[in-house]
């Protein structure tokens, strides 16, 4: 008898140790999707934030490039036209900044 009350602790004893550990993995299990789910989300997310900042850098990029196209092409034509004073007080102006702004950098 005293064998049989040993022996139904011992499977008792390993019955909720085995009980405990497959709660414990199916907790981690649930705690690993849940940060799963969350980092996908957030991946997510920061690859949006990334696309539209990057488009718009890209769209200013575009806009300074055609300003810049713009005023080169009004200082060629006040060239043509004999305005070559204006164009050289705009382009001792642009000058100017250029140099500050590396100064400042």
């Amino acid at each position: 008898m005293r064998g049989t009350v040993a022996g139904a602790i011992r499977v008792l004893c390993c019955s909720r140790t085995r009980a405990r550990v497959s709660l414990g993995r199916s907790r981690s299990q649930e705690v690993t999707d849940a940060f799963e789910i969350s980092y996908r989300e957030l991946k997510s997310q920061m690859l949006d934030h990334q696309q539209s900042f990057f488009r718009a850098v890209e769209d200013s990029e575009n806009r300074f490039n055609d300003a810049i196209v713009n005023i080169a092409e009004q200082w060629v034509k006040q060239a043509q036209e004999g305005n070559l004073d204006a164009v050289s007080d705009e382009l001792a102006a642009v000058r100017v900044s250029c140099v500050f702004l590396s100064w400042c950098l």
